[in-house]
C-alpha cells in the first residue's frame, strides 16, 4: 500500500501545483521520494503500522490539497 499512497500524495501535490498555482516544481515528487523511502522502512519493520499510517497520510492529502484541486476541476479552468 505504501507505493499508492506515494502515488496519491506526489499526485496530488502536483494537480494543486499545476491547476491551482500555476506551476511546476518538484518539491512533491521528491518529497514522494523520501516518503516512499520512509514507508518502505517502516513497512519491513512493523507492517500493521505502516498501513494505518498510509491511511492518514493519504486522508491528510485530500484534506490539504484536494479541495483545491477539485474545486479547480469543477470550475473549468
Amino acid at each position: 500500500m505504501g507505493l499508492i499512497t506515494v502515488l496519491i500524495v506526489t499526485g496530488l501535490g502536483e494537480a494543486k501545483n499545476l491547476l491551482v498555482d500555476k506551476k511546476f516544481t518538484i518539491k512533491p515528487v521528491i518529497g514522494g521520494f523520501i516518503l516512499g523511502i520512509f514507508l518502505f522502512a517502516l513497512e519491513s519493520l512493523n507492517e500493521e503500522l505502516a498501513d494505518r499510517l498510509d491511511t492518514l497520510i493519504i486522508i491528510a492529502a485530500l484534506l490539504l490539497n484536494g479541495g483545491a484541486v477539485a474545486d479547480t476541476i469543477a470550475k473549468g479552468k
